[in-house]
């Protein structure tokens, strides 16, 4: 006879645990909606704010360039030109003639 009371304990005591699990589930719902409601919001913020910034110092992509490194490679006036610049494909100016 003791047997049936325990088992209705540990149903009752499963019942609140499934109970508790679903108020937890619906707290997580409601937390990441308000996650992605903040997001939304931070996103409508940034792009105002560049939107500013663009406005402020010009709408070039030079201005929102990254700046050069020690490692950026700078052509200078010694720099050959990638491409020839005579004709018939030749690589050095004649001067034989």
């Amino acid at each position: 006879m003791i047997l049936p009371r325990y088992l209705s304990v540990i149903s009752y005591q499963l019942s609140v645990i499934s109970y508790q699990l679903s108020v937890i589930s619906y707290q997580l719902s409601v937390i990441s909606y308000q996650l992605s409601v903040i997001s939304y919001q931070f996103t409508d913020y940034c792009l105002l704010f560049t939107g500013r910034l663009r406005r402020a110092f010009g709408n070039t992509e030079k201005s929102f360039s990254p700046h050069p490194t020690p490692h950026t490679q700078h052509p200078t006036p010694y720099t050959p030109h990638p491409t020839p610049h005579f004709p018939n494909g030749q690589s050095r100016l004649d001067l034989s003639r």
